[in-house]
């Protein structure tokens, strides 16, 4: 399974929901992998938040926890396609989440979300919510 940005931050803030899927997850005892791209979605969004030092490191350190699907060419050609056919379609995404969404498609992995609305638009891919 591929873990989307939101997915983790929701982890983070203890968001309930979030947390009993995290333990249904371990219970079946599932890959936990998140896209390259939610790296960078984290590192970026870490240095904006007015928290201690500690607390920032902490929250980097759940990366550690999951393997980083690489974005490599593949991936990015992929995503491209996918952002030019909803862009077509009036239906355009993050290019974040296309590159997520892509990911997941070519390692046959649904997404875990609760930006099921964007997600959604994506043929073929399965999204599981919380």
């Amino acid at each position: 399974m591929i873990q989307d940005t939101s997915f983790i931050i929701d982890i983070l803030h203890n968001q309930t929901d979030a947390l009993q899927y995290l333990k249904h997850i371990e219970k079946e005892n599932r890959p936990e992998k998140i896209a390259s791209i939610t790296v960078l979605e984290l590192y970026e969004a870490v240095p904006q938040l007015d928290l201690p030092e500690e607390r920032r490191q902490k929250i980097l350190d759940v990366l550690d926890t999951r393997h980083a699907v690489d974005a490599d060419e593949t991936v990015m050609r992929k995503a491209g396609k996918l952002s030019g056919e909803l862009m077509a379609r009036g239906q355009e995404i993050d290019r974040e989440d296309c590159i997520i969404g892509a990911t997941a498609l070519l390692h046959d992995e649904p997404v875990v979300t609760r930006n099921n609305d964007h997600f959604n638009r994506i043929d073929g891919l399965e999204v599981e919510t919380y």
